[in-house]
């Protein structure tokens, strides 16, 4: 099985990180701050998840695409009709980063400076099929981080690859 942080640290996150860097601080320090009114002002979850979690996993740093792991499902190769999945989701990336603010008692330095940079991996996005991103095929709310990092929700999904043109198939234990 494939460890989504462990790949996207060594394949991608400094490619994303060198040249972003001062964006994603800044986008992801505000968005923190966002998080934290919402939290005072004593926001419903219901409303949390419709808005400040849902922006925290879609613009939390900035892109609204997540960032690419740079694997593809077999399907993808067949259809023009694709998409980029975010392997976390973005709701449960917006839960996960609100329980580690109250973790790390919502010290914004520590998150912006330390934090972002060891946890970019959670908006890794992984290209999949238009018919195959559906709830039948990869679970949505069911699972755990640890389950999603390690791509336990991905049920009926046809074989990954390398994006590379030619790219190699990835072979998980």
């Amino acid at each position: 099985m494939i460890d989504i942080k462990y790949y996207f640290n060594k394949n991608r996150r400094d490619h994303y990180w060198k040249p972003n860097k001062e964006k994603y601080k800044r986008f992801f320090k505000r968005k923190l701050m966002e998080l934290k009114i919402a939290i005072d002002l004593n926001t419903s979850e219901a409303d949390l998840k419709l808005d400040t979690y849902r922006s925290l996993g879609y613009m939390g740093i900035g892109t609204q695409n997540g960032l690419s792991l740079g694997i593809k499902s077999e399907d993808t190769i067949r259809t023009k009709k694709k998409l980029a999945d975010h392997v976390i989701g973005t709701v449960q990336i917006g839960t996960f980063i609100h329980s580690e603010c109250e973790k790390y008692n919502w010290d914004f330095d520590y998150m912006v400076d330390t934090w972002l940079y060891e946890n970019l991996w959670i908006w890794a996005t992984i290209f999949v099929s238009k018919e195959e991103h559906k709830n039948e095929n990869i679970r949505i709310n069911a699972d755990t981080i640890e389950d999603k990092r390690f791509l336990r929700h991905y049920l009926n999904v046809s074989d990954f690859y390398e994006s590379k043109l030619n790219g190699k198939k990835l072979v998980f234990d």
